[in-house]
């Protein structure tokens, strides 16, 4: 994703808008992918592209909590808890979009939200999402 800012996510910036934003949401595929990466290389990853989308212009760079993708007896379990509680700690709350605190979407085996690979969400799992970022894309643009 970093290697990607400035190719692909600085270029997409339009000088003739005001207000433009990021919305960073990333994190389980370095971990359950087996690409060594712990909850606080993710952490410091997923700050770093909210650095540098800022660096490059944009207006905000809101970065989203991570879900319980998996499920509770998987290490994503631990790490996401612990990766959550970071970016609670380091994005200011305005930047903030904490899906992890959405009770919905920490239980990967509720099919209601999650699809049978206990990874993706499914459609009413994607409304919980719009409905925690919503409001805050809202403050964002009036800012």
């Amino acid at each position: 994703m970093i290697t990607r800012i400035p190719t692909e996510i600085a270029p997409a910036r339009r000088a003739d808008l005001a207000k433009q934003m990021v919305i960073i949401w990333g994190g389980i595929n370095d971990d359950a992918n087996g690409l060594g990466a712990g909850w606080a290389e993710i952490s410091a990853r997923l700050q770093q592209c909210r650095a540098d989308c800022l660096t490059a212009g944009y207006s905000a760079a809101m970065v989203c909590t991570e879900i319980d993708a998996l499920g509770s007896g998987s290490r994503w379990h631990t790490d996401y808890l612990l990766l959550n509680a970071d970016l609670r700690a380091h994005i200011p709350t305005i930047d903030l979009i904490d899906l992890g605190a959405r009770p919905e979407l920490q239980d990967a085996t509720n099919t209601t939200y999650y699809s049978g690979d206990k990874v993706h969400l499914i459609a009413a799992g994607y409304a919980v999402v719009r409905d925690t970022a919503a409001p805050k894309i809202a403050a964002r643009l009036v800012l």
